[in-house]
């Protein structure tokens, strides 16, 4: 059977940086993000993500942490939001996500 396409939904990125052109990124393998780290007091994994965030995107430390704070605070509703259900008259099952350990 031959599958048709009814709708196309475009999304934007999650994160929309735009590729600057010729960046500079601190590190591009594993070992190279190990000696940065070394280098600058041994960062945690976290600190080398920021890094190479704010040099990807041309953006400040500052702003990369309060983006990603900003992500997980949407992540965390919608888990949240998920875990209350939905009722609906049509449903052969109830909300299976209430029942869900935290």
């Amino acid at each position: 059977a031959k599958a048709h396409t009814h709708k196309v939904r475009v999304l934007e990125p999650v994160l929309p940086v735009l590729d600057p052109g010729n960046i500079q990124v601190p590190f591009l393998t594993c070992s190279e993000m190990e000696e940065y780290g070394r280098a600058r007091g041994n960062l945690a994994l976290w600190e080398l993500a920021c890094e190479y965030e704010s040099s990807r995107g041309g953006v400040s430390l500052d702003d990369v942490v309060d983006r990603a704070i900003e992500l997980q605070n949407i992540m965390r509703d919608a888990v949240n939001q998920g875990r209350k259900g939905t009722k609906y008259k049509d449903r052969i099952l109830p909300c299976q996500s209430s029942g869900l350990a935290r």
